[in-house]
Parts: structure tokens; sequence; C-alpha cells
């Protein structure tokens, strides 16, 4: 089951943008998504297939494309276990 509409659309509505994203092989992250990638739905992809997610480590505003591209993580939703709203 696809649940990354809701979670997209959950996630831009919610003031407070920190969350707990547990991953299926039992790692648990804590931070925000920063970007994502679109999938292909009229051909069976889900609607968000790879989310960018920055560590609540690293403050948003230190994020910089253009110095460090490595920066944060990319998780595929189907990885995604479940997402908490902190």
């Amino acid at each position: 089951m696809d649940t990354s509409r809701e979670i997209f659309e959950q996630y831009y509505l919610n003031g407070n943008r920190f969350i707990c994203v547990t991953l299926k092989d039992g790692r648990i992250l804590v931070g925000k998504f920063i970007g994502f990638f679109r999938g292909d739905v009229d051909n069976g992809e889900a609607y968000i297939f790879q989310w960018h997610f920055l560590d609540k480590k690293v403050s948003v505003f230190d994020y910089d494309k253009s110095i460090d591209p490595e920066q944060g993580i990319y998780i595929n939703q189907s990885d995604i276990e479940s997402v908490k709203f902190l």
C-alpha cells in the first residue's frame, strides 16, 4: 500500500516538520524531509518514490547544495515502515 501521498500531505500541512522515520530495517531517524522525487502514479509507482531527509543534528539553514550535495540521505518510500510527526 502506498502511503506516500498521505505522508506528503500531512507533512506539508503540519507547522512543525520534525519527524521520526522508522525504516523497515529497524533504523530510526529523526529530522526533516527537505525534498522528494515524485513517482509516475499512472505507471504504478508510488506518489513519492524517494525522500531527501536531513538529520535533526544538521540545521536546515546550514544546508547548501552548492557546498555539500551529499548532506542528508535519500530514503526510498518502499523502505519506510512508519512516520511519526513530532
